[in-house]
């Protein structure tokens, strides 16, 4: 799968990666797009199969992909990013 390419996204799946990225959980997706729990999982469900991820690793490939960094990165590498994003997350909110 080529995951250099956001567009291979829909708009939709997108969007979702993108709240998903910044921490939101799919509960508050589905609430904040007026959708179901079910539909959100399956749009990230599909979404993931599109790109090659896991559904783990949507905030540091959304992140890499948002800011040109390179995500072809070791396993241990990509978890330390997505530690890392999350607790920017987490440290922007207070």
């Amino acid at each position: 799968m080529n995951t250099d390419d956001l567009n291979i996204l829909t708009p939709r799946q997108r969007q979702i990666f993108e709240f998903v990225a910044w921490g939101e959980t799919y509960k508050e997706v589905a609430a904040r797009l007026n959708r179901s729990v079910h539909t959100v999982i399956n749009l990230v469900r599909g979404g993931c199969e599109r790109v090659g991820i896991y559904h783990s690793q949507i905030p540091s490939w959304w992140f890499c992909k948002n800011f040109n960094i390179n995500f072809d990165l070791s396993p241990v590498k990509r978890k330390a990013g997505a530690t890392m994003q999350r607790l920017a997350g987490f440290i922007r909110e207070e």
